[in-house]
């Protein structure tokens, strides 16, 4: 990855983490709030390779838990973690899109249960999981159009 690859992930990643805290926590709610940051880390892997995906789960959860007054670092690790336990099953255990997903979202839900402290299950942080999946696919997808835009 070259410098302005790496400015433009910390910029998108910051840009990520500010919307979720912000605009989507008004817009959605606590439960309802989809995890954007979450979404593009996963956009980055289905299309620009673990670098992007590790830098954004990095910069972007540091500045999250810091936005959200958390623990520092403590979402950096949690997503980072997730990058590598994809990558390293990927290959063996997921094969297609359904199950990819599926994966995400059980990740997803884990996530919200260790950030929250609570394991009550609620409909509402399910869905939320489901909605940042479909935004990370769509992600993903526009930046796979991206891709083949400035290669031709």
């Amino acid at each position: 990855m070259d410098n302005k690859r790496y400015l433009l992930v910390i910029f998108v990643s910051f840009f990520a983490a500010i919307l979720q805290t912000s605009v989507f926590y008004e817009f959605f709610g606590h439960y309802l709030n989809p995890d954007l940051l979450i979404a593009l880390v996963l956009g980055f892997m289905l299309n620009a390779g673990y670098q992007s995906a590790y830098l954004s789960a990095i910069f972007g959860g540091v500045l999250l838990d810091f936005l959200n007054a958390k623990t520092p670092g403590l979402s950096a690790f949690i997503i980072s973690l997730y990058v590598w336990v994809y990558f390293q099953v990927r290959g063996f255990y997921l094969h297609g899109v359904a199950a990819t997903a599926m994966f995400w979202v059980v990740l997803i839900y884990l996530y919200r249960i260790v950030i929250s402290g609570s394991l009550f299950f609620n409909v509402k942080v399910l869905i939320s999981c489901l909605l940042s999946v479909a935004i990370g696919y769509t992600i993903a997808y526009f930046m796979k159009r991206g891709y083949e835009k400035v290669n031709l």
